[in-house]
């Protein structure tokens, strides 16, 4: 099994390296664009390198087919370990950082030696960064403030870098034959947003004469041994820590209950269980002096007469009280997805064109999409001014002309700029059909004028919704000082839709500003924010984080069908004219 999230950060680090070492564009090109291969779950790197036939895929030539089957076999690069003894691999992480980018990482290296954020931060403290060609002390304060947000997301990762080898590793853990059933466990069945460790469970009849060599090739430590469970370290990703719970049958499921909920929200239960003298074993529910073994997760909240309450719910006793009351809804579920409203094509910055983006829709069952480019103002992202505006209008006309079975929908992510106001005239602003606001330039406002800039954004009779309401970036960016209370308020007085940017380095709306902008009667829309066709199924993962939201099919804009969502379109614009 290949192990491509590590691969594609080696890769990644080539070419950044070699643009700090100032080698030709084509060249960091090759390597940055085998890391983006390598995140293209459609492409089967393992059957290619069974088949020999990795140069049969469009961008991968001789150097880096070598390269790819190098680490394959051996786990290493001997080009990049080469590198980073005269670049470290560690300048990558100083890239990242707010205010510092390539050039400048590579400037403080060859000027001040500057190779890791710990030197970098001595170096800020001591006021020499600020003395820098280009800096100032502005930009050393913004790098100081981002290297501790950086140190505090240390161990910790985003669901998408784990979720594929989760999955392969469950298909290599199955080929042995020896446990009956697999399932993910812990965070990622919570479906948190942020993941510290893979935790896997397993069920095995014979747990008591388990042989842990069968997983030899797993390289196992044994943290636990217990008559029912055994919890197994298996040091198969050099990235994050994961973690095998081997259970016998009568404790699979309440092992696997435990695992994936949060310490508050176990508590809260414990203490339910408590009070109803209700007991728990490794195996099973004890009531009354009756034992009762427990066949699904749905028997332990049956046996304790509480609501089923779904993993993704179990992280607060919030959810113990509404399961008392028989008050946990049905949550919304990856097919209820009707419509994808937020993707960039080449009319901007996105990949692919307005064809693909829309047949790829198709393909993944959707009815509609809503074809969302940049605006003028967002220049670097080659923004669309007026003219490209008709041209690409004209374009989406033809394409539904053709009727390729699905329908697109002509909206714009429009720039909120500094006063609040949209980047285009009311006249331009007409020809859509939906317009997205977004901020995407002075993210350093205070706070109150932040939250005013957006809430005038709300107020605006052409903006229908918000994207990406709080700016963040998950373990590299915080987000804008605002108050989301106002925000939220502020879209439900004026019937606004209010984003869940379901693009995994942002989860914007968080779960726990979902829940407050459904108790405020907002409603949400969940959207990739796709810049090419492979990460579509991003709104999936947007779907999970709309259930700890406690998000229902009703309380989702792209739910609705396609006649529902254009008269949804129709009403919208009605009630504007009654407005303007």
């Amino acid at each position: 099994m290949l192990d491509r999230n590590s691969l594609k950060k080696i890769f990644s680090n080539i070419a950044i390296l070699l643009e700090i070492k100032g080698e030709l564009p084509f060249k960091t090109k090759a390597y940055q664009n085998a890391a983006e291969l390598l995140s293209n779950n459609e492409i089967d790197f393992d059957l290619h390198l069974e088949n020999k036939s990795l140069k049969s895929i469009p961008g991968i030539g001789d150097a880096i087919s070598k390269k790819i089957i190098e680490f394959a076999e051996t786990g290493k690069m001997e080009f990049y370990e080469n590198l980073i003894l005269e670049y470290p691999a560690d300048l990558v992480k100083i890239t990242k950082l707010a205010k510092i980018g390539i050039k400048k990482t590579a400037q403080i290296f060859k000027e001040l030696g500057i190779s890791n954020i710990d030197i970098l931060e001595k170096a800020c403290e001591e006021n020499q960064i600020a003395s820098l060609k280009g800096f100032g002390e502005k930009t050393q304060e913004n790098i100081l403030t981002s290297i501790s947000h950086t140190k505090a997301s240390k161990g910790r990762f985003l669901q998408n870098r784990i979720v594929e080898d989760t999955f392969k590793l469950i298909d290599k853990l199955n080929n042995l034959g020896i446990f009956s059933k697999i399932e993910v466990s812990g965070e990622q069945k919570r479906f948190s947003e942020i993941i510290e460790s893979v935790d896997l469970i397993a069920e095995n009849k014979n747990i008591e004469s388990f042989d842990l060599n069968i997983l030899n090739e797993f390289l196992p430590e044994l943290i636990q041994n217990t008559e029912k469970i055994l919890k197994i370290k298996l040091n198969c990703f050099s990235e994050y820590p994961c973690y095998l719970y081997v259970a016998s049958k009568s404790a699979f499921y309440l092992l696997n209950h435990e695992l994936s909920s949060s310490n508050e929200y176990l508590r809260a239960f414990k203490e339910y269980s408590k009070e109803q003298n209700i007991k728990f074993n490794a195996d099973s529910i004890v009531i009354d002096d009756n034992k009762y073994l427990i066949n699904s997760e749905e028997d332990i909240y049956k046996l304790i007469d509480l609501s089923f309450v779904p993993a993704e719910l179990r992280e607060n006793n919030f959810a113990i009280e509404k399961a008392k009351n028989n008050n946990i809804p049905k949550l919304i579920e990856n097919e209820d997805m009707k419509g994808i409203l937020h993707m960039h094509t080449i009319w901007s910055d996105g990949n692919n064109t307005v064809r693909e983006m829309a047949l790829k829709a198709k393909e993944l069952g959707f009815e509609y999409v809503g074809i969302s480019d940049h605006s003028k103002s967002s220049v670097y992202t080659n923004g669309l001014n007026e003219e490209r505006i008709i041209q690409q209008h004209q374009e989406i006309d033809l394409l539904n002309n053709e009727n390729l079975g699905i329908h697109i929908y002509k909206g714009i992510e429009s720039d909120i700029l500094l006063d609040g106001s949209l980047d285009y005239s009311n006249d331009v602003l007409e020809t859509f059909d939906f317009v997205i606001a977004s901020v995407h330039s002075s993210f350093t406002m205070p706070k109150k004028e932040m939250t005013k800039r957006i809430c005038t954004a709300l107020k605006n009779p052409y903006t229908m919704m918000l994207g990406h309401p709080t700016g963040r970036l998950l373990l590299s960016r915080a987000g804008y000082e605002l108050d989301i209370d106002e925000i939220i308020d502020t879209a439900a007085k004026f019937g606004k839709i209010i984003e869940l940017n379901s693009n995994p380095y942002r989860l914007d709306l968080s779960w726990q500003n979902i829940i407050r902008a459904k108790e405020k009667g907002v409603m949400i829309s969940i959207n990739p924010d796709s810049h090419k066709k492979s990460t579509l199924s991003d709104i999936y993962i947007g779907a999970g984080i709309a259930r700890k939201g406690w998000i229902e099919t009703k309380d989702v804009l792209n739910t609705f069908n396609l006649k529902d969502f254009n008269q949804y379109i129709i009403d919208f614009k009605n009630k504007r004219k009654n407005k303007i």
